[in-house]
């Protein structure tokens, strides 16, 4: 857990969320990240279904486009992702602009 954490903190690139605080409470290591927007990318992907739109196949090209040069981005830091999911992509203020954050 501590290498990734100074691992993160090294990572300098705007599709990923940095750490602001960590704090130690009752041997808990409380991260704090810099995220804008807390819905991540199924809870967008849903909001877009019920509100009876589609996401179009160029916001599709958009997103994948962003997650493959942040994935090369590491691959030249010699960072390996594990945990690439809907889950930990983050969409920011600027849902129009559909940029995400990892985190």
């Amino acid at each position: 857990m501590i290498n990734e954490i100074l691992l993160t903190r090294s990572v300098f690139h705007h599709n990923v969320a940095e750490i602001t605080h960590m704090y130690l409470e009752n041997n808990l290591l409380i991260l704090v990240y810099d995220v804008e927007y807390g819905q991540n990318l199924l809870q967008y992907l849903v909001n877009e279904q019920d509100s009876g739109s589609l996401v179009s196949q160029h916001d599709c090209d958009l997103f994948c486009s962003k997650l493959l040069n942040l994935v090369k981005y590491f691959h030249r830091n010699s960072i390996v992702l594990r945990q690439i999911s809907h889950t930990n992509l983050m969409l920011t203020k600027k849902t129009a602009k559909k940029d995400f954050r990892r985190v």
